[in-house]
């Protein structure tokens, strides 16, 4: 199915998938990534994150700045939907691997994953360092890469299970 996400900033699109185990269990586990810098884009997580948990999801949230994700958190859980909140940096395997096992322990599957993980370091290619380079492409490439591989193995297990990738326009038409 597909879900269509409005508001009055922002329009977005994200697929959704209803999931059926071999029992007939349908399972309403979504899980949401973001680690973008600037509190506009944690808007952005939010407003995805909080589509699927009014849509009966269990979410789990991450991202590396804590405060923000707690807050979150506490949000969600007193809006009364089941959320819960592990800080994790996704260029890291070990941090991934830790937030999947995490998301598995508390809500017993794995069901949905979003890669929405991404940063930039806009500028100039002449003047931008190898180190910024990296620190994007950790992110945005290996983060998606290694998130990918880590639930897929749950999902596999589980014979159940959806990725979806989220992607700036930025990656169709350019930021200069």
């Amino acid at each position: 199915m597909l879900f269509q996400i409005h508001d009055q900033f922002d329009s977005i699109q994200a697929v959704g998938a209803q999931i059926f185990d071999e029992t007939g269990f349908k399972s309403y586990l979504l899980f949401i990534h973001l680690q973008f810098f600037y509190n506009d884009f944690f808007y952005f997580f939010q407003i995805i994150a909080r589509y699927f948990a009014e849509n009966g999801y269990s979410v789990m949230l991450s991202d590396i700045n804590t405060g923000m994700l707690e807050t979150t958190r506490a949000e969600f859980e007193a809006a009364g939907f089941v959320a819960g909140a592990f800080p994790a940096d996704v260029s890291k395997s070990d941090d991934v691997d830790r937030l999947v096992e995490e998301t598995v322990k508390r809500f017993g599957r794995f069901d949905v994953l979003i890669n929405n993980a991404g940063i930039t370091k806009d500028g100039l290619i002449l003047r931008m360092t190898e180190e910024q380079w990296n620190a994007v492409m950790n992110v945005n490439l290996k983060g998606t890469f290694l998130m990918s591989k880590a639930a897929g193995r749950v999902m596999l297990k589980q014979k159940s299970g959806a990725i979806v990738n989220i992607a700036s326009v930025i990656g169709l038409m350019g930021n200069a």
